[in-house]
């Protein structure tokens, strides 16, 4: 991590859940960033490094697999946990192959999302192949 503060983005084009995230993420001591859809989350990125992105599929403009796609092109990484209101089988095929670091289903479990930050956090801190053992 850059810094002692870990900062999470959330895309997502949901008041709601963007409302929910934070107040989870806040409570943990983590810093939040909000964007609405995915090109407004891949100008979050660029912007302000976060340490662990969360993204939602079906939004406007870019879709969340989309932007997972480009992403990784650029920070192959940077953990991206894809979030969904529509998950099925091939969804969540498609986006661990391109690389997401997890997959979860709305309506989201608060302890879920804490334990895939924590999780995610960690693998940033680990060399490459080198972490294994801390999953």
């Amino acid at each position: 991590m850059k810094s002692d503060v870990a900062k999470i983005l959330i895309v997502d084009d949901d008041d709601k859940i963007l409302f929910a995230f934070r107040e989870v993420l806040k409570k943990e001591g983590y810093k939040s960033i909000v964007a609405r859809n995915g090109e407004e989350g891949l100008e979050k990125i660029s912007a302000m490094s976060p340490d662990v992105v969360f993204m939602d599929i079906t939004m406007p403009k870019l879709d969340g697999l989309d932007a997972l796609r480009r992403i990784k092109e650029q920070n192959p990484f940077m953990p991206v946990i894809i979030i969904t209101g529509y998950g099925t089988m091939q969804t969540a095929i498609k986006a661990m192959q391109l690389g997401a670091f997890e997959y979860l289903t709305k309506p989201l479990d608060v302890d879920k999302i804490r334990e895939v930050t924590r999780r995610a956090l960690a693998s940033i801190r680990c060399a490459p192949l080198v972490c294994f053992a801390n999953f």
